[in-house]
């Protein structure tokens, strides 16, 4: 029984046999030698998003539902506005965390000063 293949020149399904070698039968690329690219999803400046792999980064495309032409770029790719989003929230929880900690300790000042105010008012 063959086994199935997914090849870079889209072909899937069940490969090819050439002496014992599990080979593309589009292509006829031994299916083992094909490494997986990385496929980016990106949007067209319509906001359509389609996946294209790292290779085509830099080139001009139009976009398939609504003919917008643009270039490809992975820092426009949805997974880096992704990755930007969350670096930003966890700047942002930190800072939050921090402005907390501040706070805190000057409740804690102000109320050991009125504290002390009460006492040395005892005190007299």
């Amino acid at each position: 029984m063959a086994s199935t293949i997914t090849c870079s020149c889209g072909y899937r399904g069940p490969a090819g046999d050439d002496g014992g070698a599990a080979i593309c039968p589009l292509c006829r690329e031994p299916a083992a030698a094909r490494v997986e690219e990385t496929q980016w999803r990106i949007p067209c400046p319509n906001g359509h998003v389609f996946k294209a792999p790292e290779s085509w980064m830099g080139r001009q495309m139009v976009c398939p539902k609504c003919n917008a032409p643009f270039i490809l770029a992975i820092g426009d790719s949805v997974e880096k506005r992704e990755e930007r989003r969350r670096r930003q929230q966890r700047e942002e929880e930190k800072f939050a965390k921090l402005w907390l900690t501040r706070a805190i300790w000057a409740a804690i000042a102000v109320a050991a000063f009125i504290a002390s105010l009460i006492v040395f008012s005892l005190v007299r």
